[in-house]
């Protein structure tokens, strides 16, 4: 990580380079090898001006999962950055590709990061439909990991529904996917969403402390922005279970981990405000 945080500049400038000269093939594997750490440090920028060239040379190589694997990439930058209409044409076009290739592992990578976007819509249906297809796809592959991280998504699926105890179900199938697969980002992920369910249910005490050993776990796995998340969804477990002294502090902390411009952020200045609203009312 540090080594392509150096090299970064250099990387991007590879793919304009190579994309400018007709290496196409050259240009979209670089992009498709930097999603991980551009997902990781959440670099959207040159995400997406990487991602976008990653396509076009894939195209013009005639290289179709090359086409498939940057617009999966792709949409998820455009997610993360609430462009919810540019994310979900490429998730559409790169879920289609997949589909007439006859590649499930791409199917199920490509329907499982769909269902988060149609649930961040709200579009409860929808996400549990691509799960499924995802489910289905993985285990005609045998890709167990990947079966994880869908049911991770059904549980934040079904916790966003009201139905804590198929959420939970779902979190502790993604656990046990993730530790047999030694995925520990993945594992600490699923654990997070199961303090999640304990924190809606009320188990305020099964909730801290999960998160609190999540949030030790991602520190050192050395996943700064997930211990961002855990840190705010601790502090909001705090500020419910009427610490909000401890809770508050958590809150502030995390919004200075993320960029002002996060969609995080902003839920933690929103989650902030209104338990410091409610201490005053108090007083």
């Amino acid at each position: 990580m540090a080594w392509l945080r150096e090299e970064q500049p250099n990387l991007v400038a590879c793919v304009r380079r190579a994309a400018g000269t007709g290496e196409h093939g050259t240009a979209w594997r670089i992009a498709a090898a930097l999603f991980e750490f551009f997902y990781r440090q959440k670099a959207w920028d040159d995400w997406v001006t990487t991602h976008t060239l990653g396509v076009a040379s894939a195209r013009a190589a005639g290289e179709r999962d090359g086409v498939a694997s940057l617009l999966g990439r792709l949409a998820i930058a455009h997610r993360e950055r609430m462009e919810h209409e540019k994310a979900e044409e490429c998730f559409r076009e790169a879920l289609t590709i997949w589909t007439e290739l006859g590649d499930d592992e791409g199917q199920a990578w490509v329907a499982g990061r769909y269902a988060h976007a149609c649930r961040e819509q709200g579009r409860y249906d929808e996400a549990v439909e691509l799960c499924l297809r995802a489910l289905a796809a993985c285990d005609r592959s045998g890709a167990l990991q990947e079966a994880g991280i869908v049911h991770n998504n059904l549980s934040g699926i079904h916790r966003d529904a009201g139905d804590l105890d198929e959420a939970l179900t779902h979190a502790e199938e993604a656990i046990a996917a993730f530790e047999e697969t030694g995925y520990g980002r993945g594992r600490a992920w699923a654990r997070n969403n199961a303090a999640n369910v304990h924190r809606d249910a009320g188990r305020f005490t099964a909730a801290i402390e999960l998160y609190e050993r999540v949030l030790d776990e991602r520190r050192d796995l050395g996943d700064d922005y997930g211990a961002a998340l855990t840190i705010r969804e601790l502090g909001h477990a705090l500020c419910a279970s009427g610490d909000l002294a401890a809770g508050t502090a958590r809150l502030r902390e995390c919004v200075d981990l993320f960029a002002p411009d996060d969609a995080n952020a902003e839920i933690a200045r929103r989650l902030l405000a209104t338990y410091e609203a409610g201490a005053a009312d108090a007083d």
